[in-house]
């Protein structure tokens, strides 16, 4: 498992502002809950370490949710407040395996994404994880695409997924080729050495 970018205690302070930033300390990030009780929600946020170790974007994530939680008027107990450091290539990261497991026991009442390339940049886990959340009757919400399980929401989301592929390809190809264009100029490549 990669390490974490911020420690448990910075990202319990970093939820901590974004919910008083908010304005919703009663709704999100709440201490001491009865977790066996529904309806709670989750808020879920992912950072790649590779693409954004420089480029920190969970405190913007996390004050996303806390708006969002307190749009809705629902509570997100710290618990279910989940954060990954990995790629969404795959759905394998450690919070997302936590929060399908919330959603199959019907822990939780909802799941709040801060923006939906934070669930992942392949359409097909968007698909797979919104199926599931259909199944177990778990609602999701994103803070930036249309919500909603009728066919124009769904198409809608679907299409901002390849996008969202679509852009993941090209910055990777843009630095591919601007390492391979600092090798060739007598340079080093940009990036952590080995």
């Amino acid at each position: 498992m990669k390490e974490q970018l911020v420690s448990l205690e910075r990202l319990n302070s970093i939820i901590d502002k974004a919910a008083k930033e908010a304005g919703y300390s009663e709704g999100f990030g709440i201490k001491g809950c009865d977790l066996t009780r529904s309806p709670w929600w989750a808020a879920y946020a992912r950072q790649s370490c590779e693409e954004q170790a420089n480029n920190n974007r969970l405190p913007e994530y996390l004050l996303t949710c806390a708006r969002e939680a307190k749009k809705l008027g629902i509570v997100v107990p710290i618990e279910y407040i989940l954060y990954d450091t990995v790629t969404g290539e795959h759905l394998e990261r450690p919070g997302m395996i936590r929060l399908r497991k919330l959603l199959a026991g019907r822990d939780i009442a909802g799941v709040i994404f801060p923006a939906l390339d934070r669930l992942s940049r392949e359409p097909l886990h968007q698909q797979i994880f919104e199926m599931e959340a259909t199944h177990y009757t778990v609602q999701i919400h994103y803070a930036d695409v249309p919500n909603g399980n009728d066919p124009n929401s769904q198409f809608t989301r679907t299409i901002l997924a390849h996008a969202a592929k679509l852009v993941k390809i090209a910055n990777r190809k843009n630095n591919r080729g601007g390492n391979i264009g600092r090798v060739v100029s007598g340079s080093v490549p940009a990036g952590k050495p080995s």
